[in-house]
């Protein structure tokens, strides 16, 4: 199970709206969805204040097979934009 599974588990287990947990972590609705779904990671005082809302221990939190898979996805993406951006015949519109 990812973080992001674990934290809509735990929410729909006591019966939470995604914007009563973002109020609990003291962040934006748009932030936590996003955190949620996969899309953005938590800092480390939100993570803190994640774990000790959910009992979610932070080892877990943090799996290296998850955030590794993240990693590699987000720099490929950065490597295809950057590629488009420099190929032949794409002109600026500065």
């Amino acid at each position: 199970m990812t973080l992001s599974e674990a934290l809509r588990s735990y929410r729909i287990k006591h019966h939470l709206l995604q914007k009563q947990v973002a109020a609990a972590l003291q962040i934006s609705l748009k932030h936590y969805t996003e955190i949620e779904n996969g899309h953005s990671y938590a800092s480390s005082t939100v993570m803190k204040r994640l774990c000790e809302l959910t009992g979610i221990e932070i080892s877990y939190s943090f799996s290296a097979r998850e955030m590794s898979a993240r990693y590699r996805s987000r720099r490929h993406r950065r490597k295809r934009s950057l590629r488009k951006r420099h190929a032949p015949g794409h002109h600026h519109s500065w």
